[in-house]
């Protein structure tokens, strides 16, 4: 008997969607639904094997652990761990921290490995060595070539993360002036629209973060991220506790396998519980995972949340994930459905927050701000308002329309407790012009 770990059909079409991104349409865990099919289509030759009670097999495309069980299920080695070798045809050495061939060594830029073949060296790519040595497996003739790709591409990937992740070191600090600068960076600016914009005090001022940043031999950063230590909105299921939980934002890089090395640092030292998987884009604001899925079962990552506190002018960094701000609540939430009308969208390039609370409308704006006076009273409102309700009078100051009276003589408007009405003559006179008469 197949064991596939779905709740229901409604389960398997989320997992197998297919979604548009970049308009260009994709399905998701396309890898995992050919793998599937294959082994549906094999079952007959495969129920006594005991390798299919998989429980990860929706998820091959996008998880690191599922990719042991791929490699498990196919009937390949375990993949390194803490150290440890694994073994290849060829005389294929798979050996932390780096895919080493017989009489090979691994250049230092660890993008390929010098291969010493019939008398002769050739500078050969990690990925086509590991290819040839999968197809020199004995693989099932039937097996689909995408997975076989799939599992080179994994490795390579991890390999040349193993590589470099010692010539890199972590550092966590809130010099976020650095991060967001590209001569910090190398000159590069990771593809990121806040690079050199100046928008980093929103880290400092509004919000408790940090920023995680992987920094080269050469000092340079190669990979960045926020790290937000105190995010809310998680309720334990089981016991309806709530728990404050560490999150790894969007992460940026130079290269793909500097962001890989950066989450997996920071995972490795036990900084986060939850992260946004490499490859995120601006987009996917709930795409939210749990380093350990057992222990935060139930995560809704639309209902998550961090303290925020802007106030008008405020400097405002572009959020790839609480994007929703209520200042109300002085909370930036995960972006649902965004209500222009109720939240201001932190999802913004602008760099300023422009949103202001109204005190004599009693609502937000993101208009400036201008002083009223109402029944003795002063007021912050919306410049709008200031035009339509409020008249300048002869002090500079704005006075509502129904509370201030033009002086005949001067032609200044005045409070009207500071003008005497003339009935016969039906005007007002200002006291500064009785006492001059």
């Amino acid at each position: 008997m197949l064991y596939f770990p779905f709740k229901n059909y409604g389960e398997f079409c989320a997992t197998y969607q297919a979604e548009n991104l970049n308009g260009e349409k994709r399905r998701k865990n396309a890898v995992g639904l050919t793998l599937m099919k294959w082994v549906f289509v094999n079952r007959a030759g495969l129920e006594n094997t005991g390798l299919f009670r998989w429980s990860r097999v929706k998820r091959v495309s996008t998880n690191d652990s599922a990719l042991s069980d791929l490699c498990r299920l196919l009937g390949l080695p375990s993949l390194w761990q803490n150290g440890s070798h694994m073994r290849l045809p060829n005389n294929l050495f798979v050996c932390a921290p780096a895919y080493v061939a017989h009489d090979g060594e691994v250049t230092p830029e660890g993008a390929e490995v010098f291969v010493r073949k019939s008398g002769k060296i050739q500078l050969v790519k990690w990925g086509k060595i590991i290819l040839n040595a999968l197809h020199s497996l004995s693989l099932p003739a039937s097996l689909p070539a995408s997975v076989v790709n799939h599992v080179a591409e994994k490795l390579t990937e991890q390999c040349s993360a193993a590589v470099l992740k010692d010539a890199v070191a972590l550092r966590v600090d809130d010099d976020f002036a650095a991060a967001y600068s590209s001569e910090a960076c190398g000159g590069v600016d990771f593809h990121s629209c806040m690079c050199d914009a100046g928008y980093w005090p929103f880290y400092r001022n509004a919000v408790t973060a940090k920023v995680a940043a992987l920094v080269g031999a050469d000092g340079a950063i190669k990979a960045r991220a926020i790290l937000w230590p105190e995010v809310h909105g998680y309720t334990d299921p089981n016991t309806g506790e709530g728990k404050t939980l560490r999150m790894l934002d969007r992460v940026y890089f130079a290269a793909e396998r500097y962001g890989k090395i950066l989450l997996s640092k920071v995972t490795a030292a036990g900084l986060v519980d939850i992260y946004k998987p490499i490859g995120c884009d601006c987009r996917q604001a709930t795409n939210i995972q749990a380093v350990n899925p057992d222990t935060l079962p139930g995560l809704i990552p639309c209902l998550l949340w961090v303290n925020c506190t802007l106030n008008g002018g405020n400097a405002v960094s572009y959020q790839d994930t609480f994007k929703e701000y209520d200042p109300e609540t002085n909370r930036a939430s995960v972006e649902d459905d965004v209500d222009e009308t109720e939240y201001f969208d932190l999802g913004t390039t602008s760099g300023v927050y422009h949103r202001y609370y109204d005190e004599w409308a009693r609502e937000y704006t993101s208009e400036d701000l201008v002083a009223v006076y109402y029944q003795d009273a002063r007021y912050m409102t919306a410049e709008s308002n200031a035009d339509e309700y409020f008249v300048r009078c002869y002090d500079g100051n704005l006075y509502h329309h129904q509370e201030v009276a033009l002086c005949a003589e001067c032609g200044w408007h005045y409070p009207q407790e500071k003008t005497r009405y003339f009935s016969g003559l039906g005007v007002h006179i200002c006291t500064d012009c009785l006492d001059n008469a």
